[in-house]
């Protein structure tokens, strides 16, 4: 029997050091194989690689089972421990400092292990593997991937007091190589689309730029310039969120100043182009009149404009979340900054979107034109086929006037032929008629379904609006909270900090240094600053009043973003259970293209309530007319940007 125990407890030590074995060898290849892709084997070995990695996880699932089911005293757990070994960070030889690592229980390393797998299998594979890749969806994408989990956080009194979650954590290092390692290679962006391309497409769908301006040369040209500048709007977002500020700071800012300059040069050469259409249209009609100058709408200042505003405030969201912003002055300065960055953005992409609608107008336009041309032509076409088949007809009824001269079986053999063959003539001309109406008839419907087409909103369409709302939904958070700071202020609850060695104007000047070297929008300063939140000549319960109706807003926003993302995941799961020709593949490729999470609006809708909540209360301390008392608290816990002021 002692025999058998010891060959019992061999076999099971084989079993589990061949499950390690095996889980490192399919580690490694999942790793190596996603680090050497082309752009011929890209989607084949992503797809393989996904099988890998749920291959791992069972391996792992497996040594969790083992590991929870037996005692620290049996050999299964012991080669486990020693599978991930503590002494790894011995001394080296050598003047090195030692690095000392944190190890977890082999329990919880499994687990680490999983979400490090699940990581690569979602921000990896995925991101190569999703159909329908556009630039706004690839950054979204790459947006949900960056967005960090939230950290509870709750500060006074202008210092922090952290919790043990107050860390921002992204996901792990190693899938964040590998999606930058992938996401340009072979000389295309993911191994799978032409930039230039792909940045062309994105202009005309996101700002309206005309195709004739993206084929000149000197769009083409522009298109080439854009490529390495909206590469780096992509890969910013792989980094952890402590490097995206300095790497936007280092590279991106003086990169996008430039590229305004260069983008007002090529509207003005296109507004050039389109004068010179104008006068050779006017010499062509031989019109003798002043025409007046040409104004065209700056697209491709307007498309710059929108990236380079999108990277200050994702700079400035960065610094909220990274807890730069510090004390209730410094976050009403950073709302209030914020705000102004939001509008900026909004009008900007309104103008965009008022573009876009009506470069289709002028789609349809088109195509209506050209169905008339196309109309007008077969209708000529038709009238000379007729026109011949008429003058065929006449001729063979002279013929056959000729032939009753002869005789008798001669009058009748040739009046028989005659009828038949006008008969046969007639038929032939209706027949022709019939299929002439047919075609003009298929033609037409085709027009009208194209027309349709570009008419109809599409799933990307429904995308922009969604951000769009989410836009103007953050706005008004940021003018809530820089309301209820200001009235927290006037109730002398909060108090701007006194500083013995810097002032206010310097430390604005440095925080937002980085936005001092792009010229539109202009830099803002601290007096802009002192003016726009002074509001002492506002009462009370008015300001009271105006920041409640921003959050009352807030959450009106909250709730239609909340129906809009109940439709879209309820209208991806009716397609699959009722449309075979919509797979699993494709409801994922629906979810993963929205701008926001639900997660997240949820969150946004805490901050509307809470806030909302504690302005009440305010409110009526306020017109109690008893002098206001309580400690203000900065609450990070619900959303990570934005924050919930409570007072007790």
């Amino acid at each position: 029997s002692i025999v058998e125990s010891s060959v019992d407890e061999e076999e099971e030590e084989r079993m589990v050091l061949m499950i390690v074995l095996y889980f490192y060898q399919s580690l490694f290849e999942v790793c190596a194989s996603l680090a050497k892709l082309t752009s011929k084997t890209v989607r084949t070995t992503t797809k393989q690689a996904q099988l890998l990695i749920r291959k791992c996880v069972s391996q792992l699932d497996e040594l969790s089972t083992i590991l929870s089911t037996t005692t620290a005293a049996s050999p299964e757990t012991k080669i486990l421990n020693q599978t991930f070994d503590s002494n790894v960070n011995r001394r080296l030889l050598g003047n090195a400092p030692v690095r000392k690592v944190q190890f977890l229980s082999p329990l919880n390393t499994i687990q680490s292990l999983r979400n490090t797998l699940h990581e690569i299998d979602y921000a990896v594979c995925d991101l190569l593997l999703l159909e329908h890749h556009t630039l706004s969806r690839i950054q979204r994408q790459l947006s949900s991937i960056s967005s960090p989990v939230n950290s509870s956080v709750v500060k006074g009194d202008g210092s922090s007091s952290s919790s043990s979650n107050n860390t921002i954590n992204t996901i792990n290092i190693l899938g964040r190589s590998l999606i930058v390692l992938n996401l340009y290679f072979d000389d295309l962006l993911l191994g799978q689309y032409v930039l230039s391309d792909i940045i062309a497409s994105h202009m005309k769908h996101s700002a309206g730029v005309p195709h004739e301006l993206v084929d000149a040369e000197y769009g083409k040209s522009f298109l080439h310039r854009l490529g390495k500048p909206l590469y780096d709007t992509l890969k910013v977002l792989t980094l952890n969120r402590n490097r995206q500020r300095a790497y936007m700071d280092a590279l991106m800012m003086r990169e996008w100043s430039a590229l305004q300059r260069e983008a007002t040069a090529v509207d003005y050469y296109y507004r050039e182009d389109v004068e010179v259409q104008k006068q050779q249209q006017l010499i062509a009609s031989s019109a003798i009149t002043t025409a007046k100058p040409t104004t065209t709408t700056p697209y491709v200042t307007n498309y710059v404009l929108g990236i380079g505003v999108w990277l200050m405030e994702h700079h400035l969201g960065i610094g909220v979340e990274l807890d730069l912003f510090c004390g209730e002055h410094d976050l009403s300065i950073a709302y209030w900054y914020w705000d102004f960055l939001l509008s900026t953005r909004l009008n900007i992409v309104t103008s965009m979107r008022k573009e876009v609608v009506e470069q289709k107008v002028k789609e349809v336009q088109r195509q209506k034109k050209k169905l008339l041309e196309e109309k007008e032509e077969e209708a000529v076409a038709t009238e000379a086929r007729m026109g011949e088949k008429g003058n065929v007809v006449v001729e063979h009824n002279k013929r056959n006037s000729k032939g009753k001269k002869k005789g008798k079986k001669g009058k009748s053999g040739g009046g028989g032929g005659g009828g038949a063959k006008s008969a046969s003539g007639g038929g032939a001309g209706s027949s022709g008629q019939v299929s002439s109406n047919s075609s003009s008839a298929a033609a037409a419907a085709a027009a009208l379904a194209a027309t349709s087409a570009v008419l109809t909103p599409t799933e990307e369409d429904a995308e922009d609006d969604m951000e769009f709302m989410l836009l103007g939904l953050r706005r008004l958070l940021c003018r809530g909270i820089v309301r209820f700071l200001a009235a927290l202020n006037q109730a002398g609850l909060v108090k701007p900090p006194i500083f013995e060695f810097t002032t206010h104007q310097r430390r604005f000047e440095k925080r937002f240094e980085s936005f001092s070297v792009i010229s539109q929008p202009p830099p803002l300063t601290y007096d802009d600053y002192c003016q726009g939140s002074d509001f002492s000549s506002i009462q009370a319960e008015e300001l009271l009043a105006s920041a409640a109706e921003c959050f009352r807003a807030s959450k009106a926003a909250v709730d239609k973003l909340l129906v809009m993302l109940n439709k879209r995941s309820g209208s991806s799961s009716a397609l699959l259970s009722s449309t075979t020709s919509m797979t699993a593949s494709d409801e994922k490729d629906m979810l993963n293209y929205l701008p926001v999470a639900k997660e997240e609006v949820m969150s946004l809708a805490k901050v509307c309530v809470g806030n909302s909540l504690f302005l009440h209360k305010l409110t009526q301390q306020v017109r109690s007319g008893e002098k206001v008392t309580g400690k203000v608290l900065i609450d990070f816990s619900a959303h990570k940007q934005f924050c919930s002021i409570k007072i007790t």
